[in-house]
């Protein structure tokens, strides 16, 4: 009884889990018009009818006890046969997202409280409305199946520069801080495990130490560093509005993790084998890459993708450090998305940040599991 109960919580927790993503990939799929269908509550009238006359439209319907009528002239030749999907909130004014000239009036409803409902139609030729066209909007998630399109997926990479570029810097930025901090962490971790130093033990603790802070914490001592001291230190060193800058900070940022996690890869490593290649008169660099590096290379991918996700993900720095739009990260840029309420741009753009990182996961799974977990025994 009690396992059903546990796969009972397993799947509530997915779905809470899942729910919010599947939203987004759904909205990603639709225009704008169809989004509250998805993110809003939609009230139904319970009863309406209609009128035509040309290009003029007279509703009567009554919502929560309340009979009430919105008239709307509409003039768009350009959107002929296409369905014309339109927010109503009755004590406000009529609500559209589209580019067409709208006239809409319903005096009775000033002191109705706020409900959302949506009504859609189409345009003839001669710019008038089709009588047989006139629907209401039924508040079910089948409303919009009809309507998935993969328009917003181009409109994002045809509308400038803007998305393309974050996604560069994104890359760019993602890719270098994974390698430095990788490369930097191999020799590192190398170090800590095999030698013996003055100052090994209190190394160690420190890199450890590192992580014990916050993000918010680090934020000031970053800009500080990043625009007053290195700039006198390196003359010409830029490192605001710049991807080198946010390349070094998430690089040290990365970097403790990385050490601790190969450190204790390479713990598990015999030294027997390091002793018989040396005893074959293998050098340092053969020892490191050629014996050592595919050994350890589960450790390897793993720190890899945490140092990758992490530069991929993070926001709180980018947007410290960059002002200029073209120099934009992905969560950068996406908060603009979504300050400008494009919510179908903000889901596409999400869904396609998203991608990398899954695709990365995919992977290296094997590597990944192997190598948060071998490396935490010491054999």
């Amino acid at each position: 009884m009690k396992k059903f109960y546990f796969h009972i919580f397993l799947v509530f927790l997915a779905l809470v889990i899942l729910m919010p993503i599947i939203w987004m990939v759904l909205a990603s799929f639709v225009k704008s018009t169809q989004i509250p269908v998805l993110f809003e509550r939609i009230f139904r009238p319970e009863t309406f009818s209609y009128s035509i006359e040309g290009n003029k439209l007279d509703t009567t319907y009554r919502l929560e006890g309340i009979s009430s009528n919105i008239s709307f002239t509409y003039s768009a030749p350009e959107l002929a046969n296409q369905y014309i999907i339109v927010k109503l909130l009755p004590n406000m004014q009529m609500q559209e997202e589209l580019q067409y000239e709208v006239t809409a009036s319903d005096p009775q409803l000033e002191t109705t409280e706020k409900k959302l409902w949506l009504m859609y139609f189409k345009l003839d030729g001669n710019n008038n409305i089709q009588s047989d066209s006139v629907k209401m909007n039924n508040p079910s998630i089948l409303n919009f199946v009809n309507a998935l399109t993969f328009d917003n997926y181009k409109e994002i990479f045809r509308d400038g520069k803007g998305f393309r570029n974050w996604l560069a810097n994104s890359v760019i930025i993602s890719l270098a801080t994974g390698f430095i901090s990788v490369m930097l962490g191999f020799f590192a971790g190398y170090s800590f495990s095999r030698w013996r130093f003055p100052g090994r033990k209190v190394g160690l603790i420190w890199v450890l130490t590192t992580q014990l802070f916050p993000l918010a914490m680090m934020l000031v001592p970053f800009y500080i560093l990043a625009t007053n001291i290195f700039p006198e230190v390196i003359p010409g060193l830029k490192l605001t509005n710049s991807v080198v800058g946010l390349i070094v900070i998430y690089s040290a940022t990365a970097l403790p993790f990385a050490i601790w996690m190969l450190k204790g890869y390479f713990d598990t490593v015999p030294v027997d084998l390091e002793e018989a290649a040396a005893i074959d008169g293998a050098s340092l660099f053969q020892l490191l890459f050629l014996i050592l590096f595919p050994l350890t290379r589960p450790a390897i991918f793993t720190a890899f993708l945490f140092s990758f996700v992490q530069a991929w993900n993070e926001y709180a720095i980018a947007n410290l450090f960059l002002t200029l739009a073209d120099m934009y990260t992905l969560p950068v840029g996406l908060r603009t998305l979504l300050d400008n309420n494009n919510m179908a741009g903000f889901s596409t753009a999400a869904v396609i940040a998203s991608a990398p990182v899954v695709i990365l996961f995919l992977s290296m799974k094997r590597e990944l599991v192997e190598g948060a977990t071998l490396g935490a025994v010491k054999g």
